[in-house]
Parts: structure tokens; sequence; C-alpha cells
């Protein structure tokens, strides 16, 4: 009898010791994570849950399919699986938050509109009497639009400027800093019901290689487009 109740609690202790240094793990690659800004941006993502919308790259609708996966790698903090998750199948991820502004009032208020769409690219630059210089390119565009709208109708009011950045400019280990070139922000369309918001922004991406003679890798031009609804 002592024997068992001996092995009983070897076990209890060893299955304790493994869910601390499993959770120690998690906690630890949460705060090692150095994307910052990725970080930031699903946080605000999961704060505003119920408005998430996830798309496929054709523009299919995957939001009920990836949710939970992605709440679920979110609790365990474990960034850098989710955004691998997120990339990897390039599915861009939208969300819309309150947003603080001067026009809030009993009638109306102000939302944000903000959609995440990563890409990857290899591109190749051709400088005469050098080898061609070649670079992949992995990035996340970064798409928002703030929007007033009537409290009571839900209808759109005033509509504000489109904005476009990536999410961090250092898109590959063989190129400097990124630049979006070209960049096109129209101002966002509002439906005939005035109900939703088609939110459009275009954009060229390039970057300097890292070795001489330092040519220009152009990786395309992008068009990110999202609907919003008060």
């Amino acid at each position: 009898m002592k024997a068992i109740f001996k092995t009983n609690r070897i076990v209890v202790i060893a299955t304790c010791l493994l869910m601390l240094f499993s959770t120690l793990s998690i906690n630890v690659k949460a705060e090692e994570y150095d994307n910052y800004e990725f970080v930031a941006f699903i946080t605000q993502c999961i704060e505003n849950e119920k408005t998430i919308s996830v798309l496929e790259k054709n523009g299919e609708d995957v939001t009920l399919q990836t949710k939970s996966e992605i709440l679920r790698l979110y609790e365990l903090n474990d960034y850098e699986t989710l955004e691998n998750y997120l990339n990897d199948n390039e599915y861009s991820i939208s969300f819309i938050r309150d947003s603080n502004s001067s026009e809030v009032s009993r009638a109306f208020a102000v939302k944000t509109y903000t959609k995440r769409t990563p890409r990857s690219k290899t591109a190749t630059a051709y400088v005469a009497g050098y080898e061609p210089k070649t670079a992949t390119a992995n990035w996340a565009s970064i798409m928002s639009c703030d929007f007033s709208y009537n409290v009571n109708t839900y209808k759109i009011g005033n509509i504000y400027p489109t904005k476009i950045t990536l999410e961090s400019y250092f898109v590959s280990p063989d190129t400097g800093i990124a630049q979006l070139l070209g960049v096109s922000t129209p101002l966002a369309t509002k439906s005939a019901d005035g109900l939703s918001l088609t939110v459009t922004a275009t954009y060229t991406l390039v970057a300097d290689h890292q070795y001489f003679p330092f040519p220009q890798l152009n990786f395309g031009t992008y068009t990110d487009q999202g609907v919003a609804r008060a």
C-alpha cells in the first residue's frame, strides 16, 4: 500500500513539474518574441474579437475555420506560432474597434477598421558587369481607416483618410529597409445603403540589396481591400 501511495505521489509531482516547465517555456517564448508590432496588432485584434474577419488569399472567408486556433495560440502567448500560422497560410485578418475622436457625440461615434495582409515575394535585380542580386521578402501590410456612424441607424457618416504601412520595414535579411512607393489611398467608399465601407490601398514594395552595387529590388505592386461595418 505504501509503495502504491509513494508511486502515485511521484506521478503527481512529475506531472506538476511538467506543467510548470511547460508554462515557463510559453511565457519565456512570449517575452522573448521580438516582433512587437505583431504583438500590438494581434492584441488589439483579440480585444475586439467579435469583429474579427479572416480571409484566404483568394478572398474566401475562413473566419469560422480559423478563429478558434487564433484564440488558442493567443491565450498560450505563443505569438511566434500564431504569426507563422497567419503568414504561412496567407490569411489576412481584420478587426474594427472604437476610436477616440472629437466627433464622438450622442448621435455619432467613430470606429477604426484595420486589416493585416501577409505576403512573400522573391525579386532579382540585374546590373551590368555584376552578378544578379536576389532576395526573398516576407512582410505584412497594415491598412486602416477611421469612419463615423450614426449610433441609431448605423449609417456611415464622415470618412477619414486611409493609411497603409508595413508591420516591419525589415522584410529580408538580404536587403536594407524597405520602402512603399507609388502609394495610393483613395477615400473609402460607402455602399448604396450607407451601412458598409470599402477601403482600398495600393503600393509598390522596394528595397536595396545589401551587397554592392546595392541595386534596388522591386517586389511588385499590391492592392489591399477590405469591407467595414459600424
